[in-house]
């Protein structure tokens, strides 16, 4: 995890210069932990997503349940 915020407090330049004098075991780990990142982010806006239609569908249960 180091490796990848080092990383990232780079300027797009350095990163470019990193990436260059890297071989390819370290490009490879800063690719995983990309992945990791995206996929927890993923997974966050997925638990969201599910949370606020669920919310959506029992509002709209109980305005009709109050209408019969």
């Amino acid at each position: 995890m180091l490796m990848i915020q080092q990383f990232m407090a780079m300027s797009e330049e350095e990163r470019i210069e990193a990436g260059n004098q890297m071989d390819g075991r370290e490009k490879n780990q800063i690719m995983l932990e990309f992945a990791r990142m995206n996929t927890s982010i993923d997974e966050s806006m997925a638990r969201f997503i599910s949370h606020y239609q669920n919310s959506k569908l029992r509002k709209q249960e109980t305005k009709l349940a109050t209408c019969y």
